[in-house]
């Protein structure tokens, strides 16, 4: 039987100071510390399983007559369609991804004109340690927006990375098309919110979040695992390029200096959405929404 989550009413001032200091208030109150991968499974009503298949890009595109009845008459049944339509989201995901680490050039244009492409990006946020490094360690998992010529909208900040190195599909931990994940102190997908997870695919992805007028949110492990013979090595997924919409602003060009990393300019489209915005506004980030609710040219 699946726990419950118990439900907690506070301020905007009282959830900040709640998930300050790697969110340990909501770690203690938790009633998912220390699911595995399989734990998450169990934990997922049979109700939530069949909405989650049935909303899915595999339920849609995928599943015959034949398996879609099959689905749901067990609950090993639902758990194996859940896993196929989870399976087929994350890995079509992965598959999509622009070749961001295989730029060769020091700046790198690509037009949303002419051009159609998945880029899975990030920007650092003051939730962070100093370093990628010390985050990786704190914090199992980071949040991610999956953007395309349709949509380059992103969370607010100074620099703007893209990444694709070390990332795998097994390493998504949810998958939403608007911006969901601000539990950063999740330790595992039940804690991201897996009940309310979107298994769609990166097409079907962009289109939802279109439809939201806002950024699709992925998160992601923050450490990779490569394995050369009976040896596992874990290591921090670290940023690619830095992406820059339209032209290269200062702050850009210095990160790519500092990272030594190639700049990949993104040139908008005329159907090009592109909104820079966050459910939790604060004056800093209204500083920095400079395109919040508008269409770019």
């Amino acid at each position: 039987m699946a726990k419950k989550s118990q439900a907690i009413t506070m301020s905007i001032e009282e959830f900040m100071a709640a998930n300050a200091n790697g969110g340990a208030f909501f770690k203690a109150m938790s009633p998912y510390a220390n699911l595995t991968e399989a734990d998450v499974n169990t934990q997922l009503h049979e109700l939530v399983l069949a909405s989650l298949i049935t909303e899915s890009s595999y339920f849609a595109k995928c599943m015959s007559k034949e398996d879609k009845e099959n689905a749901f008459k067990t609950r090993q049944a639902l758990l194996e369609s859940y896993q196929k339509c989870r399976d087929y989201a994350t890995q079509s995901i992965i598959d999509s991804l622009y070749p961001v680490d295989k730029i060769e050039k020091p700046v790198q244009h690509l037009s949303c004109e002419d051009e159609k492409f998945y880029i899975l990006s990030r920007v650092r946020t003051n939730y962070e340690r100093p370093t990628i490094e010390e985050t990786a360690k704190e914090r199992p998992y980071l949040s991610f927006t999956l953007n395309s010529e349709r949509n380059l909208s992103h969370f607010p900040g100074l620099v703007w990375y893209g990444y694709r190195s070390g990332i795998v599909a097994e390493m998504i931990g949810l998958i939403k098309s608007l911006d969901a994940d601000t539990r950063n102190w999740a330790r595992n997908r039940m804690e991201l919110g897996a009940e309310e997870e979107e298994l769609l695919d990166a097409e079907d992805l962009i289109t939802a979040s279109l439809q939201n007028q806002t950024y699709p949110q992925i998160s992601v492990k923050t450490q990779g695992v490569t394995c050369v013979g009976p040896v596992i090595h874990q290591a921090p997924i670290t940023q690619d390029c830095v992406l820059c919409i339209d032209q290269i602003d200062d702050n850009s060009k210095r990160a790519s200096d500092q990272y030594e990393i190639p700049i990949l300019v993104l040139h908008t489209g005329s159907k090009t959405f592109c909104r820079i915005h966050d459910y939790f506004d604060t004056d800093e980030l209204k500083t920095l929404n400079i395109f919040k609710g508008s269409m770019l040219p």
